[in-house]
C-alpha cells in the first residue's frame, strides 16, 4: 500500500535500493491483489522466485481482504487460492482481518461459528496440500486487548499480526499489549499520527516519528521479548493518496530502527 502505483519489479528495486530485507504485498499496479488479477499484475511465480533470490528479498505476508470474525466457505476458496500464490513464492503468512467491530466485544455465537470456520479452514489446508498460514490482523475487534484474549482463548491456535498503532489509538498501552498477547505475534505493522481528523480518518498518518505514537515503548517492549518476527512500516498512501510518496519517509523508519538497536531490537 505504501507505493501501489508501482509494478512488483518497481516495488523490488525500490526494496533493493532503500536496504529492505523483506515485502508484504498487497496492492500493486494501483489494484489490491485479488485471485481473478494475478495473472494480470503479477509476473508468474518463477520469475518473482528468480527476482526475489537475486535480490535478497523475502516476500514475508500477503495481504487478502477476508475478515476472520465474518468469514464464509466463499472465502476459503480464495484463500486457497492466496495460498498457492504464497507457497510458490516461499511466503509463509497470509493476512486476514479481524472483523466485528472496534470498542464492541465479541458475541459468543461469533467466536463459536468463528472456531467452526477455522476448522474448515485447516481441513482445506490440508485436502489442497498448501502451506501458507493465516495470521489475523488487529484492526478492528482485536484492537482491544480484552477481545484479543478471548479470540486466543476460545479460537486457538490464532497468530496474530500486531498493527500497534490500531491498539494504541483504541486506548491500550502498547507494553501491555504485547506482554499479554505477544506470544501470539507473529508479524507487527507501526505507522505514526497526531490527533487531527482527516479524511478517513479521525487522525492524520505522518511521518514516523512526526507524530504521537510511543515508538521508544514499542521499541523496548520487542527489545525486552526479543521479537524475531518481522516490523514492517505501513504507509497506508493507496487509501490516503495524499500522503508523501514512500521513499520520502522511508529515512526516517530508518532511524527509529537505530534507534531501537540501541535497546536490542534486531
Amino acid at each position: 500500500m505504501g507505493c501501489p502505483e508501482l509494478s512488483f519489479e518497481q516495488t523490488l528495486q525500490l526494496a533493493a535500493r532503500s536496504d529492505i530485507a523483506a515485502l508484504e504485498l498487497r496492492c500493486l499496479k494501483q489494484v489490491p491483489l485479488e485471485p481473478a488479477n494475478f495473472v494480470s499484475v503479477l509476473p508468474p511465480p518463477e520469475v518473482m522466485r528468480e527476482r526475489l533470490a537475486a535480490e535478497n528479498i523475502a516476500v514475508s505476508m500477503i495481504g487478502t481482504s477476508v475478515k476472520l470474525l465474518d468469514a464464509t466457505a466463499i472465502d476459503i476458496d480464495t484463500l486457497i487460492a492466496f495460498a498457492r500464490l504464497a507457497d510458490s513464492i516461499g511466503c509463509p503468512w497470509l493476512r486476514v482481518f479481524d472483523g466485528g467491530e472496534s470498542g464492541k466485544s465479541i458475541p459468543s455465537d461469533v467466536l463459536a461459528k468463528t472456531r467452526e470456520w477455522l476448522t474448515r479452514w485447516q481441513e482445506a489446508r490440508q485436502c489442497h496440500q498448501v502451506q501458507a498460514e493465516l495470521v489475523v490482523e488487529t484492526h478492528d475487534a482485536l484492537a482491544s486487548l480484552t477481545n484479543t484474549e478471548d479470540v486466543l482463548r476460545e479460537c486457538s491456535p490464532i497468530h496474530l499480526l500486531w498493527d500497534a498503532h490500531h491498539t494504541w489509538r483504541a486506548g491500550e498501552a502498547v507494553a501491555d499489549f504485547f506482554e499479554r498477547c505477544g506470544h501470539a505475534v507473529r508479524h507487527i505493522h507501526v505507522k505514526d499520527s497526531i490527533n487531527r481528523p482527516s479524511v478517513r480518518k479521525p487522525f492524520t498518518y505522518c511521518s514516523p516519528g512526526d507524530g504521537e505514537f510511543p515508538w521508544k515503548e514499542l521499541g523496548t517492549a520487542l527489545a525486552a521479548q526479543r521479537f524475531a518476527g518481522c516490523v514492517s512500516f505501513e504507509w497506508e498512501r493507496h487509501w490516503h493518496p495524499m500522503l508523501e510518496p514512500l521513499p520520502a519517509v522511508l529515512p526516517a523508519y530508518q532511524r527509529i530502527l537505530m534507534t531501537w538497536q540501541a535497546l536490542g531490537t534486531s
